[in-house]
């Protein structure tokens, strides 16, 4: 993880609940400052098309993934859900993978 932790590296889900946005700063209070990259976005319908929110950053097994919750506009229905870049890339990398992440499998339920 060449850079971390010198870097921050922090993950938004951003705007109107639908997208997740990497964005990088040394520092909390520079976040703003970058444009930051959009790796995902909702999809108009379906199972994780609406209310996307806390997506956490992981690097499991030389693998990077997103783990995030979402539902279909039904808060009943609301699950985590992971994407996954595919192969290992350093931590400068990651943000520069947009349009590469996919998802990994279905919609975790814990059951």
């Amino acid at each position: 993880m060449d850079d971390f932790p010198r870097r921050v590296l922090l993950l938004l889900g951003e705007p109107k609940q639908s997208e997740i946005w990497i964005r990088r700063s040394r520092t909390i209070a520079g976040i703003g400052q970058d444009l930051g990259v959009c790796v995902w976005s909702a999809p108009q319908r379906g199972a994780n098309s609406d209310n996307v929110w806390a997506p956490e950053l992981h690097l499991i097994d030389g693998k990077w993934f997103i783990y995030f919750a979402a539902d279909d506009g039904d808060n009943d229905n609301h699950r985590m859900w992971a994407l996954e870049i595919g192969r290992e890339r350093s931590l400068r990398e990651v943000p520069a993978a947009e349009g590469r992440w996919k998802q990994a499998g279905g919609r975790l339920t814990g059951r």
